[in-house]
């Protein structure tokens, strides 16, 4: 896979549940990554197919079925896999049953110790098994796939989220003792667990759970999914934080941009944000000046609770600079910083495709006020057209005032060129960039006003909710 931090050439997964669904994606993604991987499911023609696809695709798959409810089958996947491939790098726990559906009071004691046979009691065999060898080599990772089943309750599946809590347990307390020589014997410096919960991200958009005081550690890291971590990014940004006795830490992800029009329109954003925010002065309490971004918004967790979550942001489109508003307006220390290549994503494919995902988020930037939207597309375009247009039209002296508005903005691509992709000659297509960004603001302030508000994901938000939500 083409410009992305990871390569994972030359390791092993072994992916459980991985004939469909997370088990499935996961498996597809390691294998375009480089990774050799072991598909495992109870039906063996199911994982069959999947093996076929990574192969026509150019990766090395192998297939083992398991049912991770038995001990024997589970032994059987981990000593077969490290026959067949030399060794386990990757870890990946994801399947899990549920047999029963209705009040927890009612379920069979069968039922009940199957869901944590399978769901819990299995990922403990797995690692157990995998994990030595890890140990052995000093590096490795285990990827525990948990669910938002097990941060509230349900009335027709309590069981099944009591299992999924397990899971969270589990990885929360390997995370907090590093899987330290107290629980495993041997040197360990690199082998570090991981829980991944879907829908980890709590906004109006996605229904926010009231319970998620299970995290080990005192910072709650909020990213979107499409964004690639090194390893040590997380690490090295509670690192910082520590130092800087920062409450909410933002970094800046390095865009990857594989086409023209990408560079255009993200170089212009860059610089529209960049003066429209200003980042050089959200660590000073006495200015207004705030910051958060969907790819890197680090909070520690009293903070979090005292702005009152995302609870509070539940109509915000967007929701991760708010959170950053919320922080700095409640007096807690705030800190930005480029993240270089610990953190990289590939935000829109092609100009249109930045024109589509600002479409729904720039009325909402405006406070849904369409005076203030028509008011900025006129200063948009005064301040970013006119020096071009001026100084071809101009005579005499009076072009060196446009020639000098011209250099300002070359001087601005010249330094966004040090920190990003973008060449400085693409301070040429500012003229086209700066036309497509007044569309994107028209067209984002008609849309919504059409529809009575903001559609997502299926979903309609009314104008009126979301301004009252507003914060």
């Amino acid at each position: 896979m083409e410009n992305t931090p990871f390569d994972l050439t030359g390791k092993v997964a072994v992916i459980t549940g991985s004939s469909r669904g997370i088990g499935r994606s996961s498996a597809e993604l390691l294998a375009k990554l480089g990774a050799k991987v072991v598909i495992s499911s109870r039906k063996v023609h199911a994982c069959e197919e999947v093996a076929e696809g990574i192969r026509k695709a150019g990766g090395d798959a192998h297939v083992i079925p398991c049912n991770i409810s038995r001990r024997e089958e589970v032994e059987a996947l981990i000593s077969g896999a490290t026959k067949h491939f030399g060794k386990i790098d990757i870890l990946v726990c994801n399947a899990a049953v549920n047999p029963y559906y209705g009040p927890l009071l009612d379920i069979k004691d069968e039922a009940f110790d199957k869901i944590m046979g399978s769901n819990v009691k299995s990922n403990i065999w797995l690692c157990a098994l995998a994990i030595p060898q890890m140990a052995e080599r000093g590096n490795g990772s285990v990827v525990i796939i948990s669910s938002i089943g097990g941060l509230r309750g349900s009335t027709v599946i309590g069981a099944y989220g009591i299992s999924w809590g397990g899971r969270t347990v589990m990885c929360a307390a390997a995370l907090d003792r590093r899987i330290s020589a107290t629980a495993i014997s041997g040197h360990f410096n690199d082998l570090i667990p991981k829980m991944v919960t879907p829908s980890d991200h709590y906004t109006a958009f996605i229904q926010t759970p009231e319970d998620y005081s299970f995290f080990p550690n005192h910072a709650k890291l909020f990213t979107d999914a499409d964004v690639l971590f090194k390893a040590d990014a997380v690490r090295r940004a509670l690192a910082y934080a520590e130092c800087e006795k920062a409450d909410h830490v933002v970094m800046f992800p390095r865009m990857i941009m594989k086409d023209a029009g990408e560079k255009m329109m993200i170089a212009f954003f860059q610089t529209m944000f960049t003066f429209g925010h200003r980042p050089w002065k959200v660590a000073d309490p006495d200015t207004r000046d705030h910051m958060g971004v969907g790819a890197f918004n680090m909070v520690r967790r009293r903070v979090y609770e005292a702005v009152g979550t995302y609870q509070a942001l539940r109509f915000e489109v967007v929701d991760d600079m708010k959170l950053g508003k919320v922080v700095k307006n409640a007096g807690y220390r705030q800190r930005n910083v480029f993240g270089g290549d610990l953190i990289s994503i590939r935000w829109a494919k092609g100009a249109m495709g930045v024109v589509r995902n600002l479409t729904k988020n720039f009325f909402a930037i405006m406070s849904f006020q369409w005076p203030r939207a028509l008011s900025t597309c006129f200063a948009l375009a005064f301040l970013n057209l006119m020096p071009f247009i001026g100084v071809g039209l101009a005579h005499g002296w009076e072009r060196l005032s446009y020639a000098v508005a011209l250099l300002t903005i070359f001087l601005i691509y010249v330094g966004m060129s040090w920190k990003s992709p973008v060449p400085p000659y693409y301070f040429l297509l500012h003229p086209i960039s700066t036309t497509l960004f007044v569309y994107i603001m028209l067209r984002s302030m008609t849309l919504t006003l059409w529809r009575g508000g903001v559609v997502w994901r299926g979903t309609k938000y009314s104008l009126a909710e979301l301004r009252k939500g507003m914060v």
